[in-house]
């Protein structure tokens, strides 16, 4: 193994590297950069075969770090872009989308629970003449012999469970978050 083959790999981590902060990225590169030379001095030929391309190392440090700023930032929407930044394991990504849409549907509940008090006639538990229900939510256009059984409690119907499912679907984000998080660090190892 020549050097220049060495420092061309070392080179395209720290281009595969580009979205951490120059000292992170000065730091792996310095690190791999120590851990080869010691590999390559114990007589190993297969160091850089053995990391495999420096775009999928740089990848896990890269995923890394998102999920590690994402946890500490603690919203929903930061800990699903984490998540599908880098996502190869289709595992992980069949729970972030399925999540982020219930967040996007809980969102929604809150929005309708607090426009009740704007719209009371259009929103809550719709029922027809025969008290079967026709609608749930927001009612747009004519009512059509259609009323509204909820009243009030409307707000408290839609807004508690968006609440709810929110905070749900929140800590749900975060686990897989930290799972994924182990998973990044050890592949960066």
């Amino acid at each position: 193994m020549s050097t220049p083959d060495i420092q061309q790999y070392l080179r395209r981590l720290r281009a595969g590297l580009g979205s951490l902060p120059a000292d992170e990225r000065d730091e792996i590169v310095a690190e791999l950069r120590s851990h080869i030379e010691e590999r390559v001095a114990q007589g190993q030929r297969s160091v850089l075969d053995d990391l495999g391309s420096p775009e999928d190392y740089a990848t896990s440090f890269v995923a890394e770090h998102a999920l590690s700023g994402a946890l500490a930032r603690g919203t929903s929407f930061a800990l699903g872009r984490a998540l599908l930044t880098g996502l190869r394991e289709s595992f992980f990504g069949m729970l972030v989308v399925p999540l982020l849409a219930l967040q996007l549907a809980a969102a929604t509940l809150v929005v309708v629970g607090a426009l009740k008090p704007i719209l009371p006639s259009r929103i809550g538990v719709f029922l027809d003449a025969l008290d079967h229900v026709h609608a749930i939510g927001l009612l747009v256009g004519d009512l059509g012999g259609l009323h509204e059984v909820l009243g009030g409690w409307a707000i408290l119907a839609f807004i508690g469970p968006g609440v709810l499912l929110l905070w749900a679907g929140n800590r749900a984000l975060r686990a897989l978050a930290r799972a994924r998080l182990i998973l990044a660090r050890r592949q960066a190892r």
